[in-house]
């Protein structure tokens, strides 16, 4: 699943492209939990 997320994305880029909602099925689980993880390795956050 490509979510469309450059390498840096600003605050405002994350929230098009995967803005918040319910999480009602394991499957959206999984797409978050991916989406989280890639915010915690990088190095600098904006």
């Amino acid at each position: 699943m490509t979510l469309g997320l450059n390498k840096h994305p600003t605050y405002i880029e994350l929230l098009q492209a995967f803005p918040p909602r319910p999480i009602k099925t394991e499957k959206e689980m999984i797409a978050t939990q991916k989406i989280i993880d890639s915010l915690i390795i990088r190095h600098r956050l904006n």
